[in-house]
């Protein structure tokens, strides 16, 4: 009897701590729809400035802009989606503007934090980026 409810305590534990996860999780995913914006600057000089606009149903449309490319500034468009599992957000690339980009590439990031202005994510780390933390911080462009 003593194993049985033992077990069932576990057991109560264990859907409990799942039960919050999924609800940390869906609360960052109803965060994430706006417009977020996040510019790189790079040790070699160069920078570049990503805009992703995330809708409701969690897709999005990504443009990457680069300024000081040798043949002028151009810019690249990416779809795809972002999901949270487990306080991770994975980024699903499945159209890309650049012909020699592989589709679907998926990314992962650890979510840090966000809240209502800022989505810090850690990506590992990024040779040649100037960061040091490491971390990529998007701040919510408001219209």
């Amino acid at each position: 009897v003593r194993l049985t409810l033992s077990f069932f305590a576990v057991l109560l534990l264990v859907v409990a701590c799942k039960r919050h996860e999924e609800s940390a999780d869906a609360k960052i995913q109803e965060t994430l729809p706006g417009t977020w914006v996040f510019e790189a600057r790079y040790a070699n000089g160069s920078s570049n400035q990503v805009t992703i606009e995330v809708a409701q149903d969690a897709s999005y449309v990504c443009t990457i802009f680069l300024p000081g490319q040798t043949n002028g500034p151009r810019s690249i468009r990416q779809e795809g989606t972002w999901r949270v599992m487990d306080g991770v957000l994975i980024d699903t690339i499945t159209k890309d503007s650049q012909t020699n980009a592989s589709t679907p590439n998926t990314n992962y990031a650890r979510i840090v934090s966000i809240d209502d202005q800022k989505l810090l994510l850690d990506f590992g780390k990024i040779p040649g980026v100037l960061q040091p933390t490491n971390q990529t911080v998007f701040r919510r462009q408001t219209k």
